[in-house]
């Protein structure tokens, strides 16, 4: 499972919330931020008294433990050919029940400590917008101050911040997608020989359904290259006028690369 967070504090609650969920799902968990531009930097973070964590992340239970010696098992050895199938197989339906638990933990951390994480995709100002920028981790904060700053101007746009790329939420991504304009999706990241992770998952997503928004993939801010305010303006100006035309004239886009 993969978590991506906005700033430290994300990363901070993410860390919690994660043994959590793991610990109910039994798979491993990610908590990604982004390298020097939280790793590096001073950010005010709330943490709770350790008893009211404790309360939140009671004694763990491991379904197997190499302590029970009636019930004796190996760990880390090769599957089987007989088995290795369907071992596949329970991870990939744990993956789905996943997302159930992770809502539900969610909530509750919202409950506890008053910051909500019920929602897989956190949007923001996207109820009547034509435009959505969709992304991933830090650089959504920019995104949302410029929400705001374009909003003011009179476009109609908001954000769709993905907390959770593992398990995919496709659900989330449809509901959203279904009264979209245009998407114009930001990945500071790229899969060599195809395009922007996020992108990828998200065209693969709507292929089967019904929703059918303009969408462009947008490759910003890698190697810690600013990405800022007036930038999503220009790409915001960008999906209007595609919008207008009624078709991309190119999938990916290499923003602000020095030619």
């Amino acid at each position: 499972m993969q978590f991506y967070a906005e700033n430290n504090q994300e990363v901070y609650d993410g860390v919690l919330m994660a043994f959590k969920i793991a610990e109910k799902v039994n798979l491993p968990a990610m908590i990604i931020e982004s390298a020097f531009i939280l790793s590096h930097t001073y950010d005010i973070v709330d943490m709770p008294e350790q008893e009211k964590i404790d309360e939140f992340l009671p004694p763990r239970k491991p379904l197997y433990t190499l302590t029970d010696f009636d019930n004796p098992i190996s760990v880390g050895s090769l599957a089987t050919p007989n088995d290795y199938y369907e071992f596949r197989y329970k991870i990939a339906r744990a993956m789905e029940e996943a997302k159930e638990v992770i809502k539900e933990v969610g909530k509750e951390f919202g409950e506890r400590f008053g910051r909500d994480y019920s929602q897989m995709i956190e949007l923001y100002r996207t109820e009547d917008a034509e435009i959505v920028f969709m992304g991933l981790g830090s650089l959504m904060g920019t995104v949302k101050e410029a929400v705001d700053v374009l909003r003011n101007e009179g476009y109609k746009v908001g954000a769709a911040k993905v907390r959770w790329f593992r398990p995919f939420p496709k659900e989330e991504l449809y509901e959203l997608a279904k009264n979209a304009k245009g998407i114009a999706v930001l990945d500071r990241n790229f899969s060599f020989g195809q395009e922007g992770i996020l992108f990828n998952e998200a065209k693969g997503s709507l292929y089967n359904t019904d929703a059918k928004p303009l969408m462009k993939n947008y490759i910003v801010g890698l190697g810690g290259r600013d990405f800022t305010v007036q930038d999503v303006k220009k790409i915001a100006d960008d999906m209007r006028a595609l919008i207008k035309k009624g078709e991309i004239d190119k999938e990916i886009d290499w923003f602000h690369l020095k030619r």
